[in-house]
C-alpha cells in the first residue's frame, strides 16, 4: 500500500514532502505539485528485481539507507544505483544492532545525519 504523497503540515507552518515508498517497486504516483524531487529509502528491499528496476529509473536523486545484516539489503547494488548511501554495518532491517540499545540510537542519529547531509546536496525542498 502506497504512504501519503502530498505535503503534510509540520508545525510553525513549514511542510514536508512526503514522497513514500511501496515495498513492491510499482509507481504510485508523482511527488506533491511544487515539491523538488528526492525520495529517502530506508532499509529498501534490494533483493527484489522490480526495486532495483524501479530505483533504476528514477530521474530524481534519492538515499538508500540499510545495514549489512539485513537479507534484503544489497549494499554493492545500492553503490551502484546511487552515490548517496548510507549503509549500517551489522544494521538489521529495522536497523538495529546487536546488544545495547543505546547502540541501535546511535544509528538513528547517522540516518538523521545522512538525511539532513542528503537533502543539503540535493537542493531546497
Amino acid at each position: 500500500m502506497p504512504l501519503s504523497r502530498r505535503p503534510v503540515s509540520m508545525p510553525h507552518g513549514r511542510h514536508r514532502r512526503d514522497y513514500g515508498g511501496a515495498d513492491d517497486g510499482r509507481d504510485h504516483g508523482g511527488p506533491a505539485r511544487g515539491a523538488h524531487p528526492r525520495a529517502i529509502w530506508l532499509t529498501p528491499l534490494l533483493h527484489r528485481p522490480e526495486v532495483v528496476a524501479a530505483l533504476g529509473r528514477a530521474s530524481a536523486p534519492f538515499l538508500l539507507v540499510g545495514g549489512t545484516a539485513d537479507g534484503a539489503w544489497d549494499g554493492a547494488v545500492a553503490r551502484r544505483l546511487t552515490p548517496h548511501v548510507l549503509e549500517v554495518p551489522d544494521a538489521d532491517h529495522g536497523l538495529l544492532l546487536p546488544g545495547p540499545l543505546a547502540r541501535s540510537a546511535e544509528v538513528l542519529g547517522r540516518v538523521c545525519t545522512a538525511v539532513e547531509e542528503f537533502v543539503r546536496l540535493t537542493g531546497p525542498a
